[in-house]
């Protein structure tokens, strides 16, 4: 286990993706770039370093930096608890080779390189998070550990890289590169700015947003605006194509189900929006970045 890789079982079998996934727990093994996410959803979980044993209150994420990390072990009784081991080649299989100016996502790892001195740390997690996140990682286990679909790599690669964008946003903590990380308003509108970020793939309109949030159009845009700079509805729009332009750049998706992934049904508004926003369209952009495998 200690290359935390999955191969492929009847696809892709001579392939080998840096990526592990358990519902149980264990520590991993230290190793430079490599990098490891508990998500405990119930139960208990001991945390044990030389001197002292601390004990994480769910529901809570756990990040660690293997080779950094003070940690001797992970214990505990938990019967919701989601483990994920990675490498930064998960990601894009290019890494450590790309170069900053390529903008293919070396943020995402920010959360896990700024652990501190110990190594690790602990967040607890809203609601809204914990839901989302719950989500996405068990449409890992599906795709990565199943390996129902013809192409799991690059759809497990694409969950990963959903996951490590929303641990990213609620690092309030870590400057945007290229992102708008959630704003940290620091108020009751803070569940608003929560939503968005965690179902910006649903159908959402300005109006239906207003009514959940007890509000009306105007002063909703009024708020947006006020923490972003932007209205609701180009907010929404900016998550949702940054998240696209990602899954162009590290993965190998149609066009047209990452406009499905993000949200946006019609794929002639997306790539519209799309190239607005990029100067180029989806495929344009993809075509400008080597494959990532």
């Amino acid at each position: 286990m200690e290359s935390y890789c999955t191969s492929g079982i009847n696809k892709f079998t001579n392939f080998q993706l840096p990526l592990f996934y358990t519902a149980r727990e264990f520590l991993a093994e230290k190793e430079k770039e490599r990098f490891q996410l508990l998500f405990i959803e119930e139960g208990n979980l001991l945390l044990q370093e030389k001197r002292k044993t601390l004990s994480i209150l769910p529901p809570a994420i756990l990040l660690i930096d293997t080779e950094k990390s003070v940690l001797k072990g992970i214990y505990g009784n938990s019967d919701k608890l989601h483990n994920m081991v990675f490498r930064p080649e998960s990601v894009n299989s290019r890494y450590p080779f790309i170069e900053k100016k390529d903008e293919t996502g070396l943020f995402y790892f920010d959360p896990f390189r700024n652990t501190g001195e110990n190594g690790y740390l602990i967040k607890s997690l809203s609601p809204e998070i914990r839901i989302r996140l719950k989500y996405l990682l068990e449409k890992l286990d599906e795709t990565l550990n199943r390996q129902e679909s013809d192409y799991w790599p690059c759809l497990s690669r694409s969950y990963l890289i959903e996951i490590l964008i929303l641990i990213y946003r609620i690092d309030l903590t870590t400057e945007g590169k290229g992102i708008i990380p959630l704003p940290d308003t620091g108020t009751d509108t803070d569940p608003l700015f929560i939503y968005l970020h965690t179902h910006y793939s649903e159908k959402i309109t300005v109006e239906t947003l207003a009514s959940r949030f007890a509000t009306n159009r105007t002063s909703l845009n009024n708020t947006i605006r006020e923490h972003s700079g932007l209205s609701a509805k180009a907010y929404l729009n900016y998550i949702r194509l940054e998240v696209a332009a990602s899954l162009l750049r590290n993965t190998e998706l149609s066009v047209s189900e990452i406009s499905d992934r993000i949200g946006i049904e019609d794929i002639a508004y997306f790539s519209r929006s799309f190239k607005k926003k990029n100067g180029l369209s989806p495929s344009e952009f993809r075509g400008r970045y080597p494959s990532p495998y």
